[in-house]
């Protein structure tokens, strides 16, 4: 089996005349994308510590979701 790879990716939004980036997260098996979650938070290093968990535990590509809701900001998590 292929080694999975959880990586930050970067977007571009614009909302009105204001724009910013912000991260998500993908996992990537042998070169395909096989689970994503974009715009997740606009904190780089956040992510980037978020991205580096997935990678050290393994993670399942299915718990993706549940890592987003718990890296996204405070306000915006149900």
């Amino acid at each position: 089996m292929r080694e999975m790879k959880y990586m930050v990716f970067a977007e571009e939004v614009t909302i009105g005349e204001d724009s910013c980036t912000v991260y998500g997260i993908k996992c990537v098996r042998g070169g395909q994308v096989i689970a994503s979650v974009p715009d997740i938070t606009d904190d780089r290093a956040r992510i980037e510590e978020a991205a580096e968990l997935c990678n050290r535990l393994r993670l399942d590509p299915l718990q993706l979701n549940d890592i987003a809701e718990d890296t996204a900001p405070a306000e915006l998590r149900k």
